[in-house]
């Protein structure tokens, strides 16, 4: 756990200036962009240092900081390490994306941590399960919130589209709602008139 902390701290520390950057440029009226790559590429090397630091070196150097009795989790390393710094990239873009009120992407950010929990849940016979299970959510998260980050950049059109798409689907639930109050509160006055 202490280690999954430390890679994902180094990896998200460029995540603290992310929105003060993005918001500086939005006021600007210029394309916050240029900022976010510079801190996404801030960040894709401090997670990569963490998992190599932690990760693939960290047979040698989490004895020597945390003693013999972490000799057990040592196999797990490798995969726990990769994990958590893809959900670290992951979690840059969705912070990007936050601070331009664009949000899809904390919900989707939601949507997978609900996934990771229930894989653990489900996959929890040992720490192999549920090393495996923050891994691969990981992957599926940094996978489609990279793919809808190219569509939003690149291909503005289609994101609008599918963001449109969900808008309609919301309105036309909380439509469904509101008829079904009203056809209720119809049948309340017609059931109020019929006692008078």
């Amino acid at each position: 756990s202490l280690i999954g902390k430390m890679v994902y701290f180094f990896g998200a520390l460029p995540n603290m200036l992310m929105i003060t950057f993005v918001s500086n440029e939005q006021g600007r009226n210029r394309d916050p962009q240029k900022s976010f790559y510079t801190l996404f590429f801030i960040t894709v090397i401090l997670s990569f240092g963490a998992f190599l630091s932690l990760g693939l070196l960290g047979n040698y150097l989490v004895p020597l900081l945390f003693g013999n009795k972490t000799k057990v989790i040592l196999p797990y390393l490798f995969i726990y390490a990769a994990g958590i710094s893809l959900f670290a990239v992951a979690s840059s873009i969705i912070t990007y994306h936050l601070a331009k009120k664009q949000y899809i992407f904390p919900v989707i950010s939601l949507f997978a941590a609900c996934i990771m929990s229930a894989g653990i849940v489900l996959f929890h016979k040992d720490i192999v399960e549920i090393t495996y299970v923050i891994f691969y959510t990981s992957i599926c998260s940094l996978t489609v919130t990279g793919v809808l980050h190219i569509l939003e950049s690149y291909y503005p059109l289609s994101f609008r589209l599918v963001r449109n798409l969900l808008k309609l689907e919301a309105i036309s639930s909380k439509r469904s709602w509101k008829s079904l109050s009203i056809l209720s509160s119809r049948s309340k006055d017609q059931d109020d008139i019929k006692n008078l």
